[in-house]
């Protein structure tokens, strides 16, 4: 999978392996489920016009990673779906654009479980919206977690972006680590997605930055998302494929100041966003046009007001 907007195009590349109905392997660069659920919808089956903030904080990409992958599925009424993954740790196209860049920290590994227990989405209904208008309600719970040893990007999810030292000048990058709960509901045209993320670090102590100034603990958030954010949707789908959708989320940051409020220098502000939006669906979501408006307060820092239109065709 490329896309040529990029600079490095390469998306997904990989070869698969299915020893049984219940157990896939993959190796190579694809997308990862150890993020968020809506990090792992792809941008045709999106309830808004863009990304959550709590998708664009704690993941930033979109969410390829290069390493090994494992998905199992057991149960047919009740679903079970433990995956596995080992990678890089350094995103999308992590070994740099030659073999001078190499690869930089150690290896990423994470797991997710979801669960489905009154059976899986019908066929085509993976997204967050209900276009088919399931006629039971159908219920997903995940859970995911992963810690990458030694990153240097603010998301574990890129390469070099950051750097730090021990004592010797050598190379001490922070091990980060991130945890997803995610709950998703559909039922005749109604949908509900609740979606939680906190991210931390450590391996800190005696750690330099790149003009060799000893590291105190809050300033790591200047170089990585910590904290947690809660995002959550709800939405309609009507019967003439017209869809109305509401989404409310907010940030609470790992660190504050002497006031007890969020300190200003955090890359995860504290923030509170709402966001509307109406999308009407043609021809099972080959052709979709969506119009939203979202008012974002950031604690530091005036309200922004953000409104979009966006027509997709799907081929």
């Amino acid at each position: 999978m490329m896309d040529y907007s990029l600079s490095n195009p390469l998306l997904e590349a990989w070869v698969g392996y299915h020893p049984s109905k219940s157990v896939n392997l993959y190796f190579g660069q694809k997308n990862t489920f150890l993020n968020n659920r809506e990090m792992i919808f792809n941008e045709d089956i999106l309830q808004f016009t863009g990304r959550s903030l709590l998708s664009q904080n704690h993941t930033g990409s979109d969410g390829e990673e290069f390493g090994l992958f494992i998905e199992t599925t057991f149960g047919e009424k009740f679903i079970l779906s433990p995956k596995f993954a080992i990678t890089s740790g350094d995103g999308r196209n992590s070994f740099g654009e030659d073999s001078r860049d190499s690869d930089l920290g150690g290896v990423k590994f994470g797991a997710r479980l979801d669960l489905y227990p009154f059976g899986n989405f019908s066929e085509g209904n993976e997204g967050s919206v209900d276009l088919v208008g399931e006629e039971k309600l159908i219920m997903e719970l995940g859970f995911a977690y992963s810690k990458n040893i030694g990153t240097s990007h603010k998301t574990g999810d890129g390469h070099g972006d950051i750097m730090f030292y021990d004592a010797n000048a050598k190379n001490n990058l922070p091990d980060y680590e991130k945890i997803f709960v995610d709950l998703l509901l559909k039922y005749k045209g109604f949908s509900f997605l609740a979606e939680y993320a906190d991210a931390a670090a450590s391996a800190l102590n005696e750690t330099y930055t790149e003009t060799f100034d000893l590291l105190i603990p809050q300033q790591i958030s200047e170089y990585l998302v910590l904290g947690s954010s809660y995002n959550f949707q709800l939405g309609y789908v009507f019967k003439n494929d017209i869809g109305l959708d509401f989404r409310y989320e907010f940030s609470t940051p790992e660190f504050t100041n002497e006031t007890n409020n969020a300190y200003e220098n955090s890359i995860l502000q504290d923030f509170e966003n709402m966001s509307f939006g109406i999308s009407k669906y043609f021809d099972n979501n080959n052709l979709k046009i969506q119009a939203g408006i979202s008012s974002i307060k950031y604690f530091y820092g005036d309200e922004t007001t953000i409104a979009e239109l966006v027509c997709q065709i799907r081929l």
